[in-house]
C-alpha cells in the first residue's frame, strides 16, 4: 500500500494575518491587567508594577501566539468542517499551550528555582482552557460564516433556477399562443378571400409583416422597446382587419425610451389580454393606447384599454402571473405590474421598473 501524503499548494501559515496577530496582542493585554489589580499592587513602586505588567503580558503572549501558530495551518490544512479538523484544533491547542508556558516558564525562571509540578499542571491546565475557549468561539465563528456563505449561494443558484424556470415557462407559452395566433389569422384570410378577396389580400399582407417583425427574435429572451412595439404594431393591424371598426389603437413613446432593453413577448402579452378580456365581449369594441416614458431610471409602460373593465368573468390568467414573475427576475424586487380601472370603462395595466437594477446588462 502506497501512503499519499497532500500538501497544499498555498503556504499553510498563510492565513497568519497581522489581523489575527492584532487580535491576540489585545487579549493578552487584557488578560495581563489581572496584575494591576491584585490587593498589594501599592505597595510596590510604578516602575516594579510596569516591569512585572510587561513581563506577565509576554508570558501570556508566548502562550497565545504558540497557538495562534499552530491553530492557524489547521484551517488551511483542513478545510472542511468535521470530526477531523475539531480533533486537530484540540491538538493544536493543547500543543500550543504547552509550548508557551514552556517558553515563558524558561524565560521567567531561567536563575531558577523553577516552580513545582502541581503549579505548572495549574498554568497548564488554566490556559488550555482559555485558549480552548477562545479557539472554540472562533470556530463557531467560522463555521456560522461558512453556512451564511453556503445559503448565499443557494439561494442565488435558486434565482438563478427560478429565472431559467420563468424563461422556459414563457418559451412554452410562446411556442403555445403563436401557432395558435397564425392559425386563427390564416383561417380568417380563408374566409375573407371567399367574402372579400381585398381584405383577405390586406391581412396576407398585415400577417406577412407581422411575422417579419417577429420571427426573426421570437426566440430572444431580451429585446429593445421598439422592437416591441413594432411586433405589437404588427399584431394590432392583423386584429384591425378582423375586427374592423371596433378596434381602434394608438403608441404613445419617445425615442429615450424606444432604445431600453425590454423581456420579449411581455408586452403583446398585455395587449392579448386586454384584446380578450376587454375588448372582445364588449359588442361595440374600444381602443388600446400603448404609452412608455421615462421617470428618472424608471421606466413605466401603460396598456389602456375602454373594454369591459374588472367586470369581466374571467381571470389574470397564467399570462399576467408569468409577466410578474419576468418582471421580478429582469428588474429585481422594485419592479411591478399594476392593474386598475381605466376611467370611463377598461383597464390600465401599467410596467413599473427601474432600469438602473435590470438583470443582465438589461438598461
Amino acid at each position: 500500500m502506497h501512503w499519499r501524503v497532500h500538501f497544499p499548494s498555498v503556504h499553510p501559515w498563510v492565513d497568519l494575518t497581522w489581523r489575527r496577530a492584532a487580535m491576540v496582542c489585545g487579549i493578552c493585554l487584557v488578560l495581563a491587567t489581572h496584575i494591576l489589580f491584585q490587593n498589594n499592587i501599592l505597595d510596590f513602586e510604578p516602575a516594579d508594577t510596569l516591569e512585572s505588567f510587561i513581563e506577565y503580558f509576554l508570558e501570556i503572549a508566548a502562550v497565545g501566539f504558540a497557538v495562534l501558530l499552530l491553530v492557524a495551518p489547521v484551517y488551511r490544512l483542513i478545510p472542511r468542517e468535521g470530526p477531523r479538523r475539531s480533533t486537530a484544533l484540540a491538538g493544536a491547542v493543547l500543543a500550543g499551550v504547552c509550548i508557551g508556558v514552556a517558553l515563558g516558564f524558561v524565560a521567567r525562571y531561567r536563575q531558577g528555582p523553577y516552580p513545582s509540578t502541581l503549579f505548572i499542571a495549574g498554568e497548564l491546565m488554566r490556559w488550555a482552557i482559555l485558549a480552548g475557549v477562545v479557539t472554540f468561539i472562533h470556530e463557531m465563528h467560522q463555521r456560522a460564516a461558512s453556512a451564511s456563505r453556503e445559503l448565499v449561494r443557494v439561494e442565488l443558484e435558486g434565482l438563478g433556477l427560478e429565472r431559467r424556470r420563468i424563461e422556459a415557462r414563457v418559451q412554452l407559452m410562446q411556442a403555445q399562443i403563436e401557432p395558435h395566433f397564425l392559425f386563427n389569422t390564416l383561417a380568417t384570410v380563408k374566409r375573407l378571400y371567399r367574402t372579400g378577396p381585398d381584405r383577405g389580400a390586406r391581412m396576407l399582407d398585415s400577417l406577412m409583416q407581422y411575422l417579419r417583425a417577429a420571427l426573426p427574435r421570437l426566440r430572444e429572451d431580451e429585446v429593445t422597446l421598439a422592437d416591441e412595439l413594432e411586433h405589437v404594431a404588427a399584431y394590432l393591424d392583423i386584429l384591425r382587419i378582423r375586427m374592423g371598426d371596433r378596434l381602434r389603437h394608438s403608441v404613445e413613446a419617445g425615442p429615450e425610451v424606444r432604445a431600453i432593453r425590454f423581456p420579449s413577448m411581455m408586452l403583446i402579452t398585455l395587449v392579448e389580454n386586454a384584446i380578450k378580456h376587454g375588448l372582445a365581449p364588449k359588442p361595440e369594441g374600444g381602443s388600446i393606447a400603448i404609452r412608455a416614458h421615462l421617470t428618472g431610471r424608471r421606466l413605466v409602460v401603460e396598456v389602456n384599454d375602454t373594454g369591459v373593465g374588472f367586470h369581466a368573468a374571467s381571470g389574470p390568467g397564467i399570462g399576467l402571473a408569468n409577466t410578474r414573475a419576468r418582471l421580478l427576475a429582469v428588474f429585481g424586487p422594485t419592479s411591478d405590474l399594476v392593474l386598475q380601472p381605466n376611467e370611463p370603462s377598461g383597464v390600465v395595466a401599467r410596467i413599473e421598473a427601474d432600469i438602473g437594477l435590470a438583470a443582465g446588462g438589461t438598461t
